[in-house]
């Protein structure tokens, strides 16, 4: 039997943006981040060079140096490699900026999957993930 839907009520109570945005009638941005089902590399750096470009674009259109991809979505969800992306883009930092940059990302995604090792990407026989560089937010 399925789960009913929240009431009104319980959404308002909601503290969440997209909660939000639905009582007020307007829309929700979901960045979906696809993994690519592969266990290569390439699906992992496509991905997350593709974010990289995404957020420079944003930046130039906003006119805003500091704008991250996580301003312009309110929601992000992903699979494999894209999930760990979503992740990454969307955690927040103490001041409540996002943590990481998608060029951040995409070094972090560099440097984990370029270990010259067979294998997938964090898969059981591939390369370990390297250890993300930001230690503060």
């Amino acid at each position: 039997m399925a789960s009913p839907m929240p009431t009104k009520a319980a959404m308002a109570s909601s503290s969440s943006a997209p909660a939000r945005a639905l009582l007020d009638g307007g829309r929700v941005r979901v960045l979906a981040i696809d993994g690519c089902g592969g266990t290569g590399a390439e699906d992992a750096l496509l991905a997350a060079a593709a974010l990289a470009r995404l957020e420079a674009r944003l930046r130039d259109h906003k006119g805003d140096t500091d704008a991250r991809v996580a301003d312009f979505f309110d929601l992000s969800a992903g699979a494999g490699a894209g999930g760990v992306l979503a992740a990454m883009l969307f955690l927040r930092g103490v001041n409540g900026r996002p943590w990481y940059t998608a060029d951040e990302a995409l070094a972090f995604v560099a440097g984990s999957v370029c270990g010259g090792k067979k294998g997938g990407w964090g898969g059981r026989r591939g390369p370990r993930w390297a250890k993300p560089a930001r230690t503060s937010g």
